[in-house]
């Protein structure tokens, strides 16, 4: 990304200027901007109030300046929407380069300048890939600058990592396939700090064990692959891992998906692009917990070869598998990702995401992702992570009532109960038979929030969703 912020407090009238406000800054700010700007208090009161996503321009001779509200509301993701549908929609009218007033903002601005500039930087996102380049120059209050400066490099650092998840979900799937999302993962490790370690042949995967993520493989010309990405700071107080769904083209399989909006299926790794843009954002930010991830990547597609309904697979954890519907495959991914999490270190929590089950929509629509976990403190700290990050997420019962739904007569469990009632409960259950007794574990499913029609694009685009989730759950833990 080649968006430049600028901390040099440069004002200049040569190029455009964007003051941002919130209501009550506005207020007080309101009868000198009408006296600066030759209009009277009654008509600006009227035209400009700086709610959410409020926006005027002002001229005065030569000088022009455009004035943004971002409301009263501290939640991240209003303030964020706000900035970047605006600088979204003003993109081409402000050239290369503008500066960014946040100096009025005064004792508000420590609460709003991580989505700010996160609005900012996703607001100059392409989704065809190209980066921008775009200088913006920042202008800050003298108080407490340097607090300011360090939490705009560390706004950065996330926003950047977000702005990866989105791409990696965002590009087509003959080009982050399995062997493309692997690359990606070790072009980027060096770049934000963390070890990446990548297998990319079925032999690789078959020495590791992941039968049931070479099971979904089996109709593919592509070579799955598994990635393991490490953050190991010195001293962790912790060590988490992180699971993450990378089904780079989900046709259904022998199951098949209907035609319309299958191009959508490039998204299904969206839980997989969280993962990593999460492990990136904490080694930015060199948080002092160690964290894990783990990324099982291959298309699901249709061949001779496929994996039918009624077959029985292996997975990593030595129990057998009846495959019910071949388009519950993140599932199976899941559960021998989730398992080789549990094997190679006792983790002190493990969280696995993945765009997983249309029943998750159904539950919650487009606004929240479901969690379901077997542990208290787990689903404590994501859900204080999602009130922190605006990140939602809702919590749905993980009751042992539910495991009939994946009881098999020929094999250990099944991946799909035969029909579609508790969907996201029973995908959970599934992944839940794979978690070693007495890890704290956690299951994400964004299926409803990964991938939307927000007004970013022509069809639906990544929201990058998860990333800032799974920071603020490590950070929490790595606060305590």
């Amino acid at each position: 990304m080649l968006t430049n912020l600028l901390i040099d407090n440069t004002e200049s009238w040569e190029i455009p200027s964007l003051v941002i406000y919130t209501e009550s800054t506005w207020e007080k700010r309101l009868e000198r901007a009408a006296q600066k700007w030759n209009i009277s208090v009654p008509i600006l009161k009227n035209d400009f109030l700086a709610k959410a996503g409020e926006s005027i321009v002002l001229r005065n001779n030569d000088k022009k300046v455009t004035l943004l509200g971002i409301g009263d509301s501290i939640a991240f993701k209003v303030i964020e929407d706000a900035v970047r549908k605006h600088v979204f929609a003003n993109r081409d009218k402000v050239g290369k380069s503008y500066t960014l007033n946040l100096k009025h903002l005064g004792d508000h601005l420590e609460n709003v300048i991580s989505p700010i500039i996160s609005g900012v930087l996703l607001g100059h996102y392409q989704l065809k890939g190209i980066p921008t380049n775009v200088d913006i120059h920042l202008i800050l209050p003298k108080e407490n600058r340097a607090k300011h400066i360090i939490l705009i490099e560390d706004a950065k650092k996330v926003a950047e990592a977000k702005l990866w998840a989105m791409y990696l979900v965002d590009t087509p799937s003959n080009i982050i396939d399995p062997q493309g999302f692997a690359d990606e993962i070790e072009a980027k490790s060096n770049e934000f700090g963390f070890d990446a370690t990548t297998f990319r042949s079925r032999e690789g995967l078959k020495t590791l064990g992941l039968h049931a993520v070479l099971a979904v493989n089996a109709g593919s010309k592509n070579n799955p692959s598994f990635s393991i990405l490490e953050y190991t700071p010195k001293n962790p107080v912790a060590s988490i891992a992180f699971v993450g769904k990378g089904v780079t083209f989900d046709t259904g399989g022998i199951s098949m998906k209907g035609s319309q909006n299958m191009h959508w299926m490039k998204c299904d790794m969206g839980g997989a692009a969280a993962v990593a843009g999460a492990i990136a954002a904490i080694a930015g930010m060199r948080l002092p917990i160690a964290v894990t991830g783990f990324i099982p990547a291959t298309d699901n597609m249709v061949d001779g070869a496929s994996v039918k309904p009624g077959d029985v697979i292996q997975s990593h954890s030595g129990k057998t598998i009846e495959v019910i519907d071949t388009d519950a495959e993140g599932r199976l991914c899941l559960a021998d990702g989730v398992s080789f999490a549990c094997k190679m270190k006792n983790f002190d929590h493990i969280v696995d995401i993945a765009t997983l089950t249309g029943s998750s929509v159904m539950t919650l629509g487009y606004e929240a992702g479901a969690m379901l976990s077997n542990n208290v403190e787990t689903a404590q700290l994501l859900t204080e992570a999602s009130i922190s990050t605006d990140e939602k997420i809702w919590q749905l019962p993980l009751w042992d009532v539910y495991n009939k739904g994946i009881q098999s007569d020929v094999a250990d469990v099944k991946n799909y109960p035969g029909n579609p009632a508790a969907g996201a409960i029973h995908a959970a259950k599934f992944i839940e038979a794979f978690v070693q007794e007495n890890t704290k574990w956690a299951h994400l499913d964004i299926a409803g929030v990964a991938f939307a029609a927000n007004g970013y694009g022509k069809d639906r685009n990544a929201t990058g969703f998860g990333v800032h989730l799974l920071l603020e759950f490590a950070k929490i833990i790595a606060n305590q």
